[in-house]
């Protein structure tokens, strides 16, 4: 890529790559596609005047400065969610599905992820374990469930980061409290948008 200052697309995914220093030299560069890999520097990017499409899901990113401001992305993907909630709050879900996926995360949720003919409990550990952000539409009913108490304590064991999106002002049940006891909740009780945009 020596001496070459656009490209139209590089897709470089699932290549364990940790460096992306290399491509400072860029000044435009229509697709950029990084997802699985190790790079939490992105600053390389920040040369580039054109950008329209910045994929780098599942990378362990430290700091977006380098993208601020560049108003000529149009699509930012960030990071894949596994969307947990009681099915009597589906509507809900669906709010923070949308939200999540227009500001350009890659959502996962039931059932419409689901393939049709697959089986929930093969599906859904998988979407916990591939995921990198568990967030956990939180109420009493969800407290009540059956199935939400084990996807949380799955997304625990397997080191994910959890995002309570609290919709109620309800306490926390014991096994509840000391799942999140040093979790930060996003109190949508109080004002949804403002605990969407804080998440």
């Amino acid at each position: 890529l020596s001496g070459l200052t656009s490209l139209e697309m590089l897709d470089i995914r699932r290549n364990s790559v940790e460096d992306i220093s290399g491509l400072s030299f860029l000044t435009s560069m229509r697709e950029l596609y990084l997802s699985d890999n190790y790079i939490s520097d992105i600053s390389a990017v920040s040369n580039m005047d054109r950008l329209w499409y910045l994929s780098m899901n599942n990378n362990p990113v430290k700091d977006l400065w380098p993208i601020r401001g560049k108003e000529e992305i149009t699509t930012l993907c960030l990071s894949n969610v596994f969307i947990s909630y009681k099915a009597e709050e589906l509507p809900r879900a669906e709010w923070v599905n949308a939200r999540l996926t227009a500001a350009g995360f890659s959502c996962w949720m039931a059932p419409s992820s689901i393939p049709g003919g697959s089986n929930y409990a093969i599906e859904i550990p998988v979407a916990i374990q591939e995921c990198d952000v568990f967030v956990m539409i939180l109420s009493s009913l969800a407290q009540d469930s059956k199935w939400i108490p084990k996807e949380l304590d799955q997304a625990i064991n397997y080191g994910k980061v959890i995002m309570p999106f609290r919709i109620e002002n309800c306490p926390l049940k014991k096994d509840f409290g000391f799942y999140l006891s040093n979790v930060q909740c996003y109190e949508a009780w109080k004002d949804q948008d403002g605990a969407m945009d804080d998440m």
